[in-house]
């Protein structure tokens, strides 16, 4: 059990950027797409590896159907779009 780590969010937050995938083994999952991950990524990057933090945004800025309006729609809405428009002028 130690290795677990509780994260709280708004309420009205927690279907931002909700989706639904099909695991491996054909079950249906929800997570949060990719623009939203990257958001919680750089509002906790001093609770993450440094090396995992700056590969998440290289993956990111290099994939071809990002979608750079949807991700900055989100940073503004969890609080974090200066931080998120200083890393993507740098990457992008």
């Amino acid at each position: 059990m130690a290795n677990i780590s509780l994260h709280y969010v708004k309420k009205e937050n927690v279907t931002l950027g909700m989706i639904e995938i099909e695991s491996p083994f054909g079950m249906k999952v929800r997570t949060y797409d990719i623009e939203r991950t990257i958001c919680d990524i750089i509002k906790n990057k001093q609770k993450m590896d440094r090396e995992i933090f700056v590969k998440a945004l290289k993956e990111y800025s290099s994939l071809k159907n990002k979608d750079v309006n949807k991700l900055m729609k989100y940073a503004e809405i969890l609080n974090v779009d200066k931080k998120v428009r200083e890393y993507m002028e740098v990457l992008l």
